[in-house]
């Protein structure tokens, strides 16, 4: 089992999102983005 948290940002904002996925990705976090609502459905209903 994977103890690692992962964070799904949501945000339309790219400059935003990438700035807070590099940041998240370098404290060890699992960090997936998505840039609206939609998106972030699909990808929640693709994760395990």
């Amino acid at each position: 089992m994977n103890d690692t948290a992962s964070i799904l940002i949501v945000d339309d904002n790219i400059n935003l999102t990438t700035t807070m996925v590099f940041i998240l990705k370098r404290k060890g976090y699992i960090v997936t983005s998505a840039k609206d609502g939609v998106e972030a459905i699909k990808k929640i209903k693709e994760q395990d």
